[in-house]
């Protein structure tokens, strides 16, 4: 493949959705000084969309040259490889591949990654996007991503510092949710205002030493409660409707976009009236 010189403002950068989650700005600094001074080495890969380009792999060296550019016009234009990945499997897998090859993704961003591209039925199901984007990983591996990704979908708009989270608090936390444990740990981290990684595992782990008191939650030999998956139903609009059965919840999440707060509150009230 032969790079094309591309207008950095013909690209759009949220093309498809990202993997990593915060910007490294000691590394950004890093990469800004390396670009000034060597320029870049690896070119972006880009598809076409439309009139213009969708970014696949290559974020953090475009932010850069749209950081340099304010000052510098020799970095108004981009090097880039243009692929014809759609916004398909092929889209998220480069993009996962760079970014593990690069700068090792946290544990989370990868359940997470997973979990949105299920979300855009890029691939039928979470296990399915976890063995395609993460085919190379060992089958344990493999096993921690799709507990992390338990851990995004329960927690993860709760969660305030998600990507700090250990492989070992990750695991702690997917097994309680296995258990059932969901609406206790939402609750705790509901009514929680921590100020950093460290004070939010504190909020976490007394959460679950309080689960793991007596009457809590009840034993089955020792092994987690069953959560049975419903099927899904498809929205004629686009999007799914997916649905888990513990033994003391449903748990039901709808995978649509554009979606105002005001409709998804009404939806919430549809719901309770529909079971009062």
């Amino acid at each position: 493949m032969v790079a094309e010189e591309l207008p950095i403002e013909a690209i759009d950068p949220d093309f498809i959705r990202r993997d990593r989650m915060a910007e490294d700005e000691e590394a950004m600094a890093e990469l800004l000084e390396s670009l000034r001074e060597n320029g870049l080495r690896t070119p972006i890969e880009v598809t076409q969309s439309g009139e213009g380009y969708g970014l696949i792999s290559g974020f953090r060296r475009l932010v850069a040259f749209r950081r340099l550019s304010q000052t510098e016009p020799r970095f108004a234009k981009i090097p880039a490889f243009v692929r014809q990945a759609g916004t398909g499997q092929g889209a998220y897998v480069s993009m996962v591949e760079e970014n593990e090859l690069r700068a090792n993704l946290s544990p989370y961003e990868r359940g997470r990654i997973a979990v949105l591209a299920a979300g855009q039925g890029v691939f039928s199901s979470t296990e399915e996007a976890v063995d395609v984007l993460f085919a190379a990983a060992s089958k344990a591996k493999r096993s921690k991503v799709r507990s992390f990704a338990l851990v995004h979908e329960a927690l993860g708009d709760v969660l305030r510092y998600p990507i700090d989270l250990t492989e070992k608090i990750g695991l702690s936390l997917a097994a309680a949710l296995r258990s059932g444990a969901q609406t206790e740990l939402r609750n705790a981290l509901v009514a929680s205002e921590p100020s950093d990684a460290k004070s939010e595992w504190a909020v976490l782990n007394a959460a679950l030493k309080s689960l793991n008191q007596p009457g809590k939650i009840k034993s089955r030999g020792g092994r987690p409660q069953k959560v049975q998956k419903l099927t899904s139903v498809a929205l004629s609009g686009g999007g799914n409707v997916v649905g888990e059965l513990s033994a003391n919840e449903v748990r039901i999440r709808i995978q649509i976009e554009n979606v105002s707060v005001e409709e998804a509150q009404a939806l919430l009230e549809k719901i309770a009236s529909s079971l009062a």
